[in-house]
């Protein structure tokens, strides 16, 4: 087997560059990796042995989980294609959010679980939107190429941001804080 990528999990499990993964295709290829890297397949063949197996096996479980995240898998694919990470919030997105945040503090703060419920239901939708306007920006830069291109990826990133701000809004309804989200 050669060597897995470590830098590009597309690549490292040899999927395409498509913001939409087929779950059960993740899940094959993941498991046909990891498979050929049992000790029983690879035998004393692989140059390093078990030292080597070990890192290229979590090189594989590392690919499928930032794979099957969403954002993860958005951060990775704006990577692939060249497209620049952004914090960019709009303005509107900023006021809504503002809102959020401020009405999700009040629930917490007075132990409403109702307003909490609802607050989270509103991200759940709002999370949706985002992941299917990423989704749509990657379908469109697949189908440009060249400086058209640019503007979509551009359209990919602050819709990753946008949906960065609102699972950290999902965590925070489930008893998360902020500093458990990654970096985000």
């Amino acid at each position: 087997m050669s060597q897995p990528a470590t830098d590009d999990p597309f690549r490292t499990l040899g999927l395409p560059y498509s913001f939409r993964l087929d779950a059960e295709r993740l899940r094959s290829a993941h498991l046909r990796l990891l498979g050929s890297l049992h000790p029983d397949r690879v035998g004393s063949g692989l140059a390093g042995g078990e030292p080597d197996i070990a890192r290229k096996a979590a090189v594989v479980n590392a690919a499928q989980r930032i794979l099957a995240d969403p954002l993860a898998r958005g951060r990775a694919l704006l990577a692939a294609l060249g497209g620049v990470a952004t914090e960019r919030l709009s303005p509107s997105f900023l006021a809504e959010a503002m809102e959020l945040r401020e009405a999700l503090d009040e629930a917490i703060g007075s132990d409403d679980r109702e307003g909490i419920a609802t607050l989270r239901a509103t991200a759940v939708q709002r999370r949706e939107v985002e992941t299917e306007a990423i989704a749509k920006a990657f379908d469109l830069a697949a189908a440009t190429s060249g400086a058209d291109r640019a503007p979509l990826l551009s359209q990919a990133a602050d819709a990753i941001a946008r949906l960065r701000y609102v699972t950290r809004l999902i965590e925070r309804c489930d008893g998360g804080t902020d500093s458990q989200t990654d970096g985000a």
